[in-house]
């Protein structure tokens, strides 16, 4: 078997990790907020990522507002036509 590139992204994680991340991580372990406000405002860094992406499990819904409003309601709208 292959060997699985991942990584774990949080806000904490180093620029050049970020780097590293974006240009060859197969599995990326994150938070919504990583997700809105650092991959999908970056879009063209995280081309390669966004592109090939199969799955998006969000963890932590449970600690979003059902507001209209809300970061993570606005992540899950984005995706919207992919998801089932």
């Amino acid at each position: 078997m292959d060997h699985i590139r991942d990584a774990i992204m949080a806000g904490d994680t180093p620029a050049e990790e970020r780097e590293w991340i974006a240009a060859h991580a197969q599995v990326i372990i994150t938070n919504p907020d990583m997700l809105g406000i650092s991959m999908l405002p970056r879009h063209r860094r995280w081309h390669r990522v966004l592109v090939n992406l199969r799955l998006i499990v969000v963890d932590e819904c449970h600690r979003g507002s059902a507001a209209e409003d809300s970061a993570w309601r606005e992540i899950l709208d984005y995706f919207s036509a992919a998801t089932q």
